[in-house]
């Protein structure tokens, strides 16, 4: 009996020994999602610009005698210039999420050109 009693005296101790408070395993808090950050805000004067460059070549062939050619001659036009302007307006979101606004914008283009082949149109009249 003496040696029943001290096995579960042993366990009692060593389960006693385990049961210390700072061995107790704390779930860590779980994080807070961080707030959404607020919707883009649309409202607000706005200005811009753009600048660019164009160019062409245009071939075509006249298919019969007219004021601009003889039959079946051909032509062609090389084109390149700058472009070039601006855009300015006003937008404005409710609370609703709707979008209203005005703008006003302009270009320029200066496109030169000259015929390829160094011909001249002939006419007749």
């Amino acid at each position: 009996m003496k040696k029943l009693l001290l096995s579960f005296g042993l366990f009692g101790a060593l389960l006693a020994g385990h049961a210390n408070a700072a061995d107790f395993i704390v779930a860590e808090p779980v994080p807070v999602a961080p707030e959404a950050p607020p919707a883009d805000d649309w409202t607000g004067f706005y200005l811009g610009g753009h600048l660019g460059w164009a160019w062409d070549d245009a071939e075509w062939t006249f298919t019969n005698d007219s004021f601009w050619g003889d039959d079946g001659s051909g032509r062609s036009l090389d084109l390149d210039g700058f472009i070039g302007g601006g855009q300015a307006g006003y937008w404005h979101q409710f609370q609703n999420d709707f979008v209203l606004g005005a703008d006003i914008s302009a270009s320029y283009t200066d496109l030169d050109g000259s015929f390829a082949d160094d011909t001249v149109f002939r006419g007749t009249a």
